[in-house]
């Protein structure tokens, strides 16, 4: 009954209410085109930058990985999608799958010793979290990488090359 007394005293309210969600929403859609807009410049700007070190034949994993240190994440992850030909997209979402077998399987493919790979897992949970892996989650996630072959790390790879290939860019491959 409240809100009936309310919609008599103030008519225009709805509209002027309507009005500014609609003006909110816009807002909103135009910063989220912006963002996605400056992320698809970062992209190419990065996929540009890792094609000319490729051509130049100057990717390397310790390259990759000194991308990661610097927390440059745009020239980290089209540098090792360069190295292991795969879409960021689908590297992404296979590096975090959670288990970390993904990035387990990324790593062998892309020739990563054992010390590359644990710095590429440390530098990835320090950037995602904020925080280390506890000492025993490190030791679990070295002995997957450990036991993880050449073979069944392409084989996961290749698996996860073949899903959306058409959704993002491939990073070219001199």
């Amino acid at each position: 009954q409240r809100t009936a007394q309310n919609a008599a005293k103030f008519p225009n309210d709805a509209d002027i209410t309507n009005w500014a969600l609609l003006e909110i929403a816009d807002a909103q859609a135009e910063k989220q085109r912006e963002l996605t807009q400056n992320s698809q410049n970062i992209s190419a700007k990065a996929a540009a930058l890792i094609n000319k070190l490729q051509i130049n034949g100057e990717l390397n994993l310790t390259r990759v990985i000194s991308f990661l240190r610097e927390r440059r994440m745009p020239l980290f992850f089209a540098g090792l999608a360069a190295l292991t030909k795969m879409n960021e997209r689908n590297l992404m979402e296979l590096a975090f799958d959670g288990a970390q077998q993904g990035l387990a399987a990324i790593c062998r493919v892309a020739n990563a010793d054992r010390g590359q790979f644990v710095s590429i897992a440390l530098l990835l949970e320090q950037a995602r979290t904020g925080q280390s892996f506890p000492a025993q989650r490190l030791q679990i996630i070295c002995r997957q990488f450990d036991g993880l072959s050449v073979e069944k790390a392409e084989t996961i790879v290749a698996n996860a090359r073949s899903k959306s290939p058409g959704l993002q860019r491939q990073v070219n491959v001199a």
